[in-house]
């Protein structure tokens, strides 16, 4: 994950007054801290490719794939949170950053009282 793209992900989330309304300040690069309560999100930047053309110069425009993990005492909540993040992400169509939603799926969690919805995006990033 290169810092910009993170960084900016991160920023995009905790910015949204509806994804923060959810999840408040528990917002998280990779996985979260130990006993970080739910509502969270745990963001994964599954791709995010070198831009480097074959000529050795950068078209300044990257496309990454991003996986947004949704944690909540319940199944609604889950859900809630996922299209609060969906429709965050969708508001951002501009020339710096555009993101296409790519699929939802449930995850098992490993505890019985918290569920998780997971949303994939396709980034488009402007390069700073």
């Amino acid at each position: 994950m290169t810092p910009s793209t993170g960084a900016r992900v991160h920023a995009l989330l905790a910015a949204d007054p509806a994804v923060a309304a959810l999840a408040r300040d528990r917002i998280y690069p990779v996985e979260a801290k130990q006993g970080a309560q739910a509502p969270r999100i745990v963001f994964l930047l599954v791709d995010d490719p070198d831009d480097t053309m074959v000529d050795g110069t950068s078209s300044g425009l990257v496309n990454a794939r991003l996986q947004v993990n949704c944690f909540a005492n319940n199944y609604e909540q889950a859900q809630a949170l996922a299209e609060a993040v969906k429709k965050m992400f969708q508001a951002q169509s501009g020339p710096a950053l555009s993101a296409v939603p790519r699929g939802k799926r449930d995850l098992p969690t490993g505890d019985p009282l918290v569920r998780c919805t997971s949303r994939d995006f396709s980034l488009w990033i402007q390069e700073t």
